[in-house]
């Protein structure tokens, strides 16, 4: 993403992940909001989360968002942009991260999302 291009995308995505942080957790951008967004993308039904539910709706324009801008937004002291390929990378590793308790417990649906 060039120095301008992009930008309004870029922060409109920042935006939808801090809303949907703030609206299940109460928290203006949940740790990880970003990956586990990312590994509900493509749902066609409400996921629960937290204290509330994110929509087909806002995952459709969060997907809408990222390829627009060619990447992902990652919070690293404040939000920043990352390419699609190095955000590949970022979150495979996330996801290997994951205790079979957080995944069953916490996020139920990232097992599903990201073993197809």
């Amino acid at each position: 993403m060039g120095e301008q291009e992009g930008m309004v995308e870029f922060h409109e995505l920042c935006e939808l992940l801090s809303d949907i942080s703030e609206s299940c957790y109460c928290a203006g951008w949940l740790s990880d909001v970003e990956h586990s967004v990312w590994a509900m993308l493509g749902s066609k039904a409400p996921i629960e989360f937290g204290i509330g539910s994110v929509s087909p709706a806002d995952l459709e324009r969060a997907e809408t968002l990222s390829k627009a801008i060619g990447g992902w937004a990652q919070y690293e002291h404040g939000p920043r942009f990352v390419s699609a390929g190095e955000w590949a990378r970022r979150h495979a590793e996330w996801v290997g991260k994951i205790t079979p308790k957080r995944d069953e417990v916490q996020f139920p649906w990232a097992r599903r999302a990201t073993n197809g």
